[in-house]
């Protein structure tokens, strides 16, 4: 992250699509989780209603932690699977726009975990401070609605499947939608590798913001600072690997 990294590496080349193809993908993306979330809200009636008619199907119970697991793990899936397309179609023109996965990625991606640690414990650290300095107590250290749910709920097996979902499925795609397909389109508009880490980031964490007035925010605000730095080492790792 020296100075002129990026340019003695050379930046992703991007300019294979305009910025508003490279928006599409996220919006495609972004669509297709919605979608896939309301299917999967709807499955207990519909097998419910099959199930009344008759039908092969076994009603779904009532459990409203179940009935989540299942609409947020469907709601993934549809977006990693459109994501893929997405980066199969902008992948095929050129090999060098970053959106090829290779068997060399896994390795390099712990290499770039590691390095970015010691940044992120400062980050939270800080944070703490910040907020104990502020308000005089100390911070929740589950500070996510999803991990809150999780940590009340340990021995549902419901529980377990959005936990699987939260720590595998939502990454792959918030980083599709914001590093391969934001990222790119900034990179694409500005033309400089940091100008998109750092505008993506921004956004990134804007869309964790607990702009509501729920006394249990999606994310709480001493995680914001946080989310920031590590959105700032995904891009950097993206930008140069």
């Amino acid at each position: 992250i020296r100075p002129g990294s990026f340019k003695r590496k050379g930046k992703r080349d991007v300019s294979g699509y305009p910025v508003i193809i490279w928006l599409f993908g996220m919006f495609v993306v972004f669509r297709a989780q919605a979608f896939g979330y309301k299917v999967g809200e709807s499955l207990p009636g519909l097998l419910g209603s099959a199930d009344q008619a008759g039908l092969p199907v076994e009603s779904l119970s009532e459990d409203p932690l179940r009935d989540q697991a299942v609409a947020q793990i469907t709601g993934l899936l549809f977006a990693q699977v459109a994501g893929g397309v997405m980066m199969f179609l902008l992948g095929a023109k050129s090999d060098k726009d970053g959106l090829r996965i290779r068997a060399s990625d896994l390795p390099v991606g712990l290499a770039a975990i590691i390095l970015s640690v010691p940044v992120l414990v400062v980050a939270i650290q800080g944070a703490a401070w910040a907020y104990e300095q502020y308000t005089g107590s100390a911070p929740d250290p589950v500070a996510h609605e999803s991990l809150r749910t999780i940590v009340d709920n340990q021995h549902d097996p419901a529980a377990w499947a959005i936990m699987l979902a939260v720590v595998i499925g939502v990454p792959i795609v918030e980083e599709l939608m914001f590093r391969a397909f934001l990222q790119s389109a900034l990179l694409r508009l500005f033309g400089s590798a940091w100008s998109a880490i750092f505008v993506t980031s921004i956004v990134f964490v804007a869309m964790h913001v607990p702009w509501g007035t729920g006394e249990t925010p999606t994310v709480a605000w001493q995680a914001l600072p946080t989310l920031f730095v590590l959105s700032v080492a995904m891009g950097v790792a993206f930008e140069r690997t």
